[in-house]
């Protein structure tokens, strides 16, 4: 990476961590650090919960979801999204929390039950928490250490760190100084300051899609390019795919109605001056986040075009043999055996896959199956 690349990822992040401790200043008391001082308007909360959503993880699985399988299973997940938009519009949650006037989960426990079973549940939800979300840094320091090209060990006074651990802990250091400098406030302003950024990010990548790649000589095309029963673009055609299907749309809907406001007291869940105010930000962030899910979907479509399609055969060899490259020298301790995988899967060669000619592709047959095999 160059200089500017650089500080294209430094500026905005310096920005960010300035103001999460500036907003020091303005802690006053418990309210404003647990909730913001319950001051925070629609709009401020739409934007800060928006972004609260987004994250590496968030991108890395709707990423995968849409590799998996393309236009497909987003259908069924636009026909269940107007539940999420009625349970905003009902106030389901909301009031009810509000209206005990607590500030956080835990004192909503101590209040309606007994300290005894807040100090419970408090072991309860972060040992289960601490097991359950761990993969969050895990995915976040995977996803840096590849984009950025870092090299999977160090030396740091003549001893070999591993740089996942290193990243795990600068990541999660990160997001504990914030935290801890301004509670609640800092998460909202900081939340509020990345998500009026993500949009105009967001649409130059989409932008950069749709100019760089055909829809209907490209993408489309890869992606009816499936055998029957794994397609891509027709939503009743999917019996056959795996990881994910109807039934893991179901367990989400089903999982976003069960856990309704499990995050309450959790940076904007609590902050808005009135429950009125928390309900139409909930409304106003449904449709914020519409856009989102295009990236998604557009981002997946320029993978898999690359991945598959005839006129990125040499750049998807390249990709793959770097890949397994990378892989190999991770987790393979033997020296003899990790060359061997390197050279073997960098023989491997350029595979030009015709569409319309050639057999369709599948979960089980596709252009990766010989790089898994080799492997």
């Amino acid at each position: 990476m160059t200089w500017y690349n650089w500080l294209i990822v430094i500026v905005p992040f310096v920005g960010v961590l300035y103001m999460a401790f500036h907003s020091r200043k303005y802690i006053r008391g418990v309210p404003d650090f647990l909730a913001g001082g319950r001051i925070c308007g629609r709009y401020l909360l739409s934007v800060g919960s928006m972004e609260a959503g987004l994250s590496v993880l968030a991108l890395a699985s709707y990423v995968e979801v849409h590799y998996r399988t393309g236009f497909s299973t987003g259908f069924w997940g636009a026909v269940v999204a107007p539940i999420g938009l009625v349970l905003s519009l009902t106030g389901f949650c909301t009031y009810r929390l509000r209206e005990t006037k607590a500030m956080s989960m835990g004192q909503f426990l101590e209040m309606r039950y007994s300290r005894s079973f807040r100090l419970f549940c408090a072991f309860l939800r972060t040992s289960v928490e601490m097991m359950t979300n761990i993969i969050v840094p895990a995915i976040s320091a995977r996803f840096f250490i590849y984009l950025l090209g870092i090299p999977h060990q160090i030396e740091i006074f003549g001893f070999k760190v591993q740089t996942f651990a290193l990243v795990i802990f600068v990541v999660l250091s990160l997001a504990v100084t914030i935290l801890l400098a301004g509670g609640a406030l800092a998460l909202l302003i900081t939340d509020t300051i990345q998500g009026l950024l993500t949009y105009p990010i967001i649409f130059v990548f989409t932008m950069f899609i749709l100019m760089n790649f055909s829809w209907w000589d490209e993408i489309v095309p890869v992606m009816a390019d499936r055998v029957p029963g794994e397609s891509f673009i027709n939503p009743y055609d999917i019996k056959s795919l795996r990881d994910f299907n109807l039934f893991a749309v179901f367990v989400t809907t089903f999982s976003s109605i069960i856990n309704r406001c499990v995050w309450f007291g959790g940076g904007a869940s609590s902050a808005a001056r009135t429950a009125h105010e928390q309900k139409m930000a909930g409304i106003l962030g449904a449709w914020r986040n519409g856009f989102n899910p295009l990236f998604y979907l557009l981002l997946a479509g320029m993978i898999l075009t690359v991945m598959n399609h005839v006129n990125y055969a040499s750049k998807a060899r390249q990709i793959r043999t770097e890949l397994c490259a990378r892989v190999a020298d991770e987790i393979i301790p033997d020296r003899k055996i990790k060359e061997e995988v390197k050279a073997k899967t960098a023989a491997i060669p350029e595979q030009r896959h015709i569409i319309g000619k050639d057999k369709p592709l599948s979960e089980k047959a596709n252009l990766d199956t010989p790089y898994m095999k080799t492997a």
